[in-house]
């Protein structure tokens, strides 16, 4: 291993590295020491705490020194595959903030312009960052990241801020809590079990809940977080409130003096665990989010065929519509711009049905490859896999991959503008709104073809009735548009006169009914099901990350990275089950 510092010759001006990405998301906790605030002893001392409580919550922090003002930095990084945005960093750099001195908190705060000199870049003095350790060692840290959940981890490390209300001045309504996240009610309220933690509470943690011991780490400035600790690792590990009164009353005397001050210390106790239920744990980054509800996969009634009524949001159609027009450029005359249309329209589809949104507006996703499978018609999962993967690296693309996806979550993929252009500076115009809708590729087309749904759809959407003017619409020649309306009208989906077609007798649904395509469906459900719970049976065993496996729903189906093929055989699934998929290797 290399013991090498890095002392290369400064350049011309520090060489900043942007904390955030273009999507204001990081995967970096970036931590600036300043000595001007308390001196370099003290800086030394916090940067000591600092890596001392994220190798505690699982990270592998990295730092730095800059000789000539002694300031330092440190820096982890987070999972493979996860990323943050400013609003969930925040409240843990305040924390940090409020217990070490020297911690300027405000790089991580500022998305837009926060920037940091990585080691062996020039300061503003001209001295070179030195850092501690091997190079070797450093760099196989960042590129390993932290356990997953770094963040919530280190909120329950450190422990939420204190609440300085009186007990006169707390709210005795009860707390209403997500039925979502939550079973019971009451004080024997208690988090559902697919979303608890596994692991034991932290020994500190108990044994100032044991004894009131506080421990030598500085972790607490007060004895408030150190209960607000105690109590938010219950609180994540499935305790009620009765739980957390009967440990109180039999066994944690260090939380019961904690309490002891105030003339009323139980009903101080119940609005403490209120606020942190209410307020830290639903908030926490390790409960599910509106990206990853569970999405059904299975064809609402009446969803589909003529008839159908499509969900409607202005924004996701004028992604849509602009997503088509961009396809057709890239592809334009080709077969392969029905497959990528297909699946945009199931990203758009699953971005409406979550309903996450960044910071501007623009339309998040995260989901499966299979459930995107699932809404693209029941495409081969592979050939989703490839057009995603086609589309992340397509200059202009309408889709910018934020986050890779790790473990339980999936990729998650901003819905952007798409450009076009030998600049990439041209906004792509988008097709007439009336031409996309928001809804799933019907299954019918995977019978059909789904080179034949662009006219079919002009057809019974639009309106139109001219048939030079479907085609032109649907940007096919003459020869292959006629041959699409020739099938659409053996099968009974439109009809023909003299130049005019018009929706036919036979809808979509007929198609999948009389081809057993429903049944389809729910084989491939079941498949997937299955599949789903081993791979959350694996990640339970591997990494101790909660199953959230319900065997009476349906699944939100995810794919873990290196599994792209939905026809993997028995054999080499227990054999992965056994031994685990290979290692990643993540770029920074």
């Amino acid at each position: 291993m290399s013991t090498r510092r890095l002392t290369r010759r400064p350049p011309a001006a520090p060489a900043a590295v942007p904390v955030y990405d273009a999507a204001h998301r990081t995967r970096l906790l970036a931590l600036d020491f300043d000595s001007k605030r308390a001196g370099p002893v003290q800086v030394a001392q916090d940067v000591a705490y600092a890596k001392a409580w994220l190798r505690a919550c699982g990270a592998l922090p990295v730092s730095d020194l800059n000789p000539a003002n002694r300031g330092r930095h440190v820096l982890a990084a987070f999972a493979a595959g996860e990323t943050h945005s400013r609003d969930e960093i925040e409240p843990v750099m305040r924390l940090l903030g409020s217990r070490l001195p020297t911690l300027d908190i405000g790089l991580m705060l500022n998305p837009r312009t926060g920037a940091i000199t990585p080691p062996g870049s020039a300061t503003r003095s001209g001295a070179v960052r030195e850092l501690d350790g091997g190079v070797d060692e450093a760099a196989a840290a960042l590129r390993q990241g932290a356990e997953p959940g770094l963040l919530a981890r280190l909120r329950e490390y450190l422990g939420v801020e204190p609440d300085h209300t009186t007990t006169e001045q707390t709210s005795t309504a009860p707390m209403k809590l997500s039925a979502d996240l939550w079973e019971g009610v009451g004080s024997a309220a208690r988090l559902r079990g697919h979303w608890c933690w596994r692991s034991q509470i932290p020994a500190p943690v108990e044994a100032f809940a044991v004894s009131g011991a506080m421990p030598a780490d500085g972790r607490w400035p007060s004895r408030s977080e150190a209960r607000a600790s105690v109590l938010a690792a219950c609180a994540k590990r499935g305790w009620s409130l009765d739980d957390v009164r009967a440990r109180r009353d039999s066994s944690w005397h260090g939380l019961a003096s904690a309490y002891a001050h105030y003339s009323r210390p139980d009903e101080a106790l119940a609005a403490d665990w209120e606020r942190i239920c209410a307020r830290w744990i639903t908030a926490s980054s390790l409960v599910r989010s509106p990206e990853h509800r569970n999405i059904s996969l299975t064809p609402p009634e009446g969803s589909y065929g003529s008839k159908s009524a499509p969900l409607h949001s202005d924004t996701h159609s004028r992604w849509l519509a602009t997503a088509h027009s961009w396809v057709h450029q890239t592809w334009p005359g080709q077969q392969h711009r029905w497959t990528v249309l297909a699946v945009l329209d199931a990203l758009a589809y699953a971005a409406l049905v979550a309903g996450k949104t960044g910071r501007d507006g623009t339309p998040l996703v995260a989901v499966g490859v299979r459930a995107l499978a699932g809404f693209a018609g029941l495409l081969s999962i592979g050939t989703v896999a490839d057009v995603l993967a086609d589309l992340r690296e397509r200059p202009g693309s309408p889709i910018l991959r934020i986050r890779r996806a790790v473990h339980r979550d999936a990729d998650c993929y901003s819905l952007v503008t798409a450009y076009s252009g030998p600049e990439l500076d041209q906004a792509v115009e988008p097709v007439p709104a009336d031409r996309v809708q928001l809804r799933p590729v019907h299954d019918a087309w995977k019978v059909l073809g789904l080179h034949h749904r662009a006219v079919y759809q002009l057809i019974v959407d639009t309106g139109l009735t001219n048939v030079a003017d479907v085609l032109a619409a649907a940007g096919v020649g003459r020869s292959t548009g006629y041959d699409t309306l020739a099938v659409l009208a053996q099968a009974g989906l439109i009809t023909r006169a003299r130049g005019t077609v018009s929706p036919g007798q036979i809808t979509l649904d007929d198609i999948a009914t009389a081809h057993g395509l429903r049944e389809v469906r729910a084989d491939y459900l079941a498949r997937i099901q299955r599949q789903r719970a081993e791979w959350h049976a694996w990640l339970e065993l591997r990494h101790q990350i909660p199953a959230d496996h319900d065997c009476g729903a349906e699944p939100t189906v995810q794919l873990a990275p290196w599994d792209l093929d939905s026809g993997l055989d028995e054999a080499i699934w227990a054999a992965q089950l056994a031994t685990g998929p290979p290692e990643l290797s993540w770029p920074l």
